[in-house]
């Protein structure tokens, strides 16, 4: 007869293993955070706001395009990843109709203005 020895060992806990959140995990979680639960056809017709789109920007920034219902503009919303927490999550779309905080959005032709919510 053949056995087999079959060794355990404890793997690290997880509070032993470094974690680094890259960007793209901020990223995600931005995107994932507004357009959750993914509307339905309907739902998007009648939504008060809407994330319609995303551009990189490079240096760990990002644009969220926002068109709401009684605005036919989309507002960029410029954001620094690092910083995207719940509180700039939370601010995005009442932020970005706040018209005395719209700035020309210089040569991107997919919106009308833009918001920096950079700190």
């Amino acid at each position: 007869m053949t056995g087999h020895l079959i060794l355990y060992t404890q793997a690290p806990i997880a509070e032993d293993v470094p974690w680094e959140e890259h960007l793209e995990d901020r990223a995600h979680t931005l995107l994932t955070t507004l357009n959750r639960p993914a509307p339905s056809h309907e739902e998007r017709e009648d939504a008060p706001s809407l994330l319609v789109g995303f551009l990189y920007l490079g240096e760990g920034r990002m644009r969220l395009y926002v068109r709401h219902q009684d605005d036919p503009d989309v507002v960029g919303c410029d954001v620094r990843l690092a910083e995207a927490g719940p509180a700039v999550i939370a601010g995005i779309f009442p932020r970005s109709q706040e018209r005395e905080l719209f700035e020309e959005p210089g040569d991107d032709p997919h919106c009308a203005a833009v918001v920096k919510l950079i700190h």
